[in-house]
């Protein structure tokens, strides 16, 4: 290239304003347009929020305190059934006949009492019961409000992981929204960088008409990425119900430092295996049945009792003659009783139960193999987080750096039109591979401390929030 063309070149591009394109690629810096905010929400707040309005909450919540309902209602089986009553009869008045005793005629011997008062108070002990089947029920109910309540925990982490998900997905999509609305900029810079070129005489038509197109383009990306930005904080504030008013950015430091450890896939699969919910409450479901199959195993033999009676009568039916006045009398035995009714209906009960432990232990297994999977795949996903990170990096610093050379070789005429505009889409492709990198490296992290149940440590709380 001649020195005229040369000098024409940088006379071209000398205005402040064409100066800006690279300073203002330079000034994207994308880690610290996401750096946390002062108002906002942070990861243990969204969990908060997310299990006290979760309705998924709520229902499980309804389901615990059924089951605490039905280990009340078991208490009530070791109580002897006690039975009141109070009754009143009218009798018709009857025709008698008479009596002849040596000749002598005696009618109306007994006088009809037609007004007839009874209070019977019943009480039955159910003597084998108590060792055969309601002890088993009881605990029965009691494992059953035990596994509710693991069930319940494992919800809370669900809820939990998917609004934390929700949240880092309208972080990437904020992302992609700065760098999608950066890139117009830039594109604008250069788009007005060619123009000049072009009047003096240094750029073709086709360069500025192509640089036209990216930039076209460029806004219709940036316009797809605020339409992701907006479904994206949309789908977080009905997750966490909130309103369009309250602030919704990221309050934590979300991006990881260069060196963190990794755990050891025995030791994470251990303490999953130890701490998570699921396996509680199907080994507490287990349990269920194996009382409840005990339950009905007790309730096929004959069932011994003993009862007794107290009757205040007014007439009384044991007094002879009967006066009309309240007399108190009471009666207590045993009775051993077996219906052959009860034995068939209880035999296929204990069969079902039998069959539903079977499963819940197929199922607790089943849950063990998906755990191990979980905790692998999330290591893995740390693993590979963490060093994407670096190589993220190093596209980024590389990109960059193309980026400014190609615009300086244009401005020096030993460059293309096409070769900025490459150079700026690899520079945009590479600041979304640090995010992304970042991004997934630290929900990868949460996604380890669900997986070995300790979600809500790694957030700082004592406990699950309530619901």
């Amino acid at each position: 290239m001649t020195a005229l063309p040369t000098f024409l070149a940088l006379a071209a591009l000398s205005s402040p304003g064409s100066l800006t394109a690279s300073s203002t690629t330079a000034e994207l810096n994308i880690l610290e347009a996401l750096r946390p905010a002062k108002d906002g929400l942070s990861l243990t707040e969204v969990v908060e929020r997310a299990v006290k309005t979760s309705p998924t909450m709520k229902n499980a919540d309804a389901q615990m305190e059924r089951a605490a309902s039905l280990r009340e209602n078991a208490v009530f089986g070791f109580v002897p059934r006690v039975d009141l009553s109070l009754g009143y009869t009218r009798l018709s008045r009857v025709e008698q006949g008479t009596l002849d005793v040596g000749g002598m005629s005696f009618g109306n011997l007994f006088p009809q009492l037609l007004d007839n008062y009874s209070a019977v108070g019943s009480v039955s002990i159910p003597a084998t019961q108590y060792f055969l089947s309601i002890i088993h029920g009881y605990r029965a109910a009691h494992w059953g409000e035990q596994a509710a309540s693991a069930q319940t925990e494992a919800q809370r982490s669900v809820v939990a992981l998917g609004s934390l998900e929700a949240f880092f997905v309208s972080i990437r999509a904020r992302a992609a929204l700065l760098v999608a609305e950066r890139s117009v900029a830039v594109l604008r810079l250069h788009l007005a960088d060619l123009e000049r070129l072009e009047a003096a005489g240094l750029a073709t038509r086709g360069d500025l008409m192509q640089a036209k197109a990216q930039v076209a383009r460029a806004v219709v990306e940036a316009q797809r990425a605020r339409g992701g930005y907006t479904q994206a904080r949309a789908a977080l504030r009905t997750a966490l119900h909130l309103d369009e008013t309250a602030p919704i950015e990221h309050t934590d430091e979300l991006f990881l430092p260069k060196k963190v450890a990794i755990p050891n896939y025995r030791a994470a699969l251990e303490e999953a295996l130890r701490q998570r919910p699921e396996i509680e409450a199907l080994e507490k479901l287990v349990e269920t049945n194996r009382e409840w199959a005990a339950y009905y195993g007790g309730e096929q033999l004959p069932k011994l009792s003993l009862d007794g009676t107290i009757l205040v009568a007014n007439p009384n039916s044991r007094v002879f003659p009967s006066v009309e006045e309240f007399r108190t009398t009471w009666q207590v035995g045993v009775n051993l009783r077996w219906s052959p009714n009860d034995f068939a209906a209880a035999r296929t009960q204990r069969k079902t139960a039998l069959a539903d432990m079977i499963a819940r232990e197929a199922d607790l297994a089943s849950v063990k193999d998906g755990i191990a999977v979980e905790v692998s795949a999330a290591l893995a996903a740390l693993r590979t987080g963490l060093e994407s990170i670096e190589a993220a990096q190093e596209e980024l610093d590389a990109a960059e750096a193309f980026y400014h050379d190609k615009r300086q070789l244009l401005a020096a005429g030993d460059g293309t039109s096409r070769d900025v505009l490459d150079a700026e889409e690899a520079l945009r492709l590479a600041q979304l591979h640090v995010v992304s990198a970042h991004l997934d490296a630290r929900f990868s992290e949460l996604q380890i401390a669900r997986a070995v149940g300790a979600l809500f440590e790694r957030l700082g709380l004592k406990e699950a929030p309530p619901s």
